[in-house]
């Protein structure tokens, strides 16, 4: 397994458990919360061939080959860059993260992380 899967496959709750037990410190515990932020989509088979693509959205966006296929070929022709160009007043924007409110989770998460680590001090 990569370190890329490595760190992609340590949830919240490990790290958090690293901090109670005193194994990692705040910095890395803030440094490894970055890292789950900054991953790039990432892709898996379902249970009945799909494919599940994860990290677009806060759902996993899940496909057949042949419709994955068909949406690739429709970025590829340049239709769906001039239908978004043509209606932009009427599309709605956010900003690009892997969840929509990773920034709000990050600091919140943060303060968590620091709250843990001064409990286990006292």
């Amino acid at each position: 397994m990569s370190s890329n899967n490595k760190q992609q496959k340590e949830s919240l709750s490990q790290i958090v458990q690293g901090l109670k037990d005193g194994n990692i410190s705040v910095q890395d515990a803030q440094t490894k919360l970055q890292v789950r932020e900054r991953q790039r989509p990432y892709a898996r088979v379902t249970k009945r061939g799909a494919v599940a693509l994860y990290g677009i959205t806060k759902d996993p966006m899940i496909m057949y080959a042949s419709q994955w296929n068909r949406l690739q070929k429709t970025i590829r022709s340049g239709y769906l860059d001039k239908y978004m160009e043509a209606n932009k007043d009427r599309i709605s924007y956010i900003p690009y993260n892997n969840n929509q409110d990773s920034t709000t989770d990050l600091i919140s998460t943060s303060v968590k992380v620091e709250v843990i680590q001064n409990e286990t001090q006292n």
